[in-house]
């Protein structure tokens, strides 16, 4: 069983990634006691959150491309710090540590694709007191894939603790061969930071770090939303400059949402890197779409995507808000009265 290297992001005021500088974090770290599980898209939108006292973690994937268009996946882990059990180390400190499985079989063929055995451990910690372990311990990995359909499957388990449970989740998802004669995108992910890169880490790339934000596509009273997506083979279909239409929109509207709408303009090439950032601080509680449009010089539109998120927002009244019952069925298949009793007990 390997030992791997953590990335810890440190809440609620600030995120820590260990050896490099402290950076500003997006979101309270009370969202980490979301104790109910929900399914999203294969690609960007996250795999099952599993949870409970004894463990609590957070699971996405994001499918993209590399230089000769070949598939790749994603993966990114991030467990709750305070959710594990701490054992003394021979520095006379304390240590957190959680045994991860993870296997992908290809559907067709069954065949075991990828299997991994690992330990993330969250060492030396001075003190185990709840308000000092307001963070995540992180594990990001890229996996090649051929096209095709998959079974990603993963198991996690306190090795501190000898009663623990051990918490499975399971997601099938396609990949898809990439467009080497047209222009394509890759999944849009939601990011806590984008910086140049100064020491290499797992989750650098490109000459930037990038840093998943993990959150199972849900926002409680979230401050921004970061977005992160690559454009491939642009220079196939327009000149000069192409332009990334980026909004928001609500889901029974296709218009952008005022105020949420943003356009790009970028050189073509071979893989062109989309980011930015919205305000969300002023959005009510509802499931929103966010949207990326490419457009060649002519106008265009040669690529596209979209992601569903949702927005817990407890800054604005409630009786301000848009969501619908139907709309807190269509995300979380929980009734209005349902979701909110989960985030009284936050």
């Amino acid at each position: 069983m390997e030992c791997l290297p953590q990335l810890r992001l440190m809440g609620p005021d600030a995120m820590k990634v260990v050896g490099l500088s402290k950076q500003k974090h997006m979101m309270k770290s009370r969202f980490y006691k979301l104790i109910f599980a929900f399914m999203l898209g294969s690609f960007g939108g996250g795999i099952s959150l599993s949870a409970a006292p004894e463990l609590t973690y957070f699971i996405d994937v994001a499918t993209f491309y590399d230089h000769e268009d070949q598939p790749y996946m994603e993966f990114y882990l991030d467990v709750v710090a305070s959710s594990l059990r701490y054992t003394s180390n021979e520095t006379g400190q304390f240590e957190g540590k959680v045994g991860v499985e993870l296997k992908i079989t290809d559907l067709l063929t069954q065949e075991e694709v990828y299997n991994r055995e690992f330990e993330l451990v969250n060492p030396d910690v001075a003190d185990t007191s709840r308000s000092k372990l307001g963070y995540g311990i992180m594990d990001v990995r890229r996996i090649s894939l051929k096209p095709g359909s998959y079974a990603f499957t993963g198991n996690l388990r306190d090795l501190n603790l000898a009663s623990a449970k051990t918490f499975g989740f399971r997601q099938e998802m396609t990949i898809e061969k990439g467009k080497q004669e047209i222009a394509d995108k890759s999944a849009l992910a939601i990011i806590q930071s984008f910086t140049p890169t100064k020491v290499q880490m797992p989750h650098s790339k490109h000459g930037y770090d990038i840093l998943p934000y993990v959150t199972n596509g849900t926002y409680i009273d979230a401050d921004s939303l970061m977005l992160y997506a690559e454009a491939y083979n642009t220079d196939k279909e327009s000149e000069k400059v192409v332009f990334a239409n980026i909004y928001l929109s609500l889901p029974a509207l296709e218009e952008r949402l005022s105020g949420y709408a943003k356009t790009i303009k970028m050189e073509p090439g071979r893989m062109k890197i989309v980011t930015t950032t919205f305000d969300i601080s002023e959005l009510p509680s509802n499931t929103y779409y966010v949207h990326v449009d490419l457009y060649s010089n002519q106008n265009e539109l040669i690529a596209e995507s979209s992601e569903r998120f949702f927005v817990s927002n407890s800054r604005i009244q409630k009786d301000l808000m848009m969501a619908s019952t139907t709309t807190y069925e269509e995300h979380f298949d929980l009734s209005e009265e349902d979701l909110d009793y989960y985030i009284r007990t936050m």
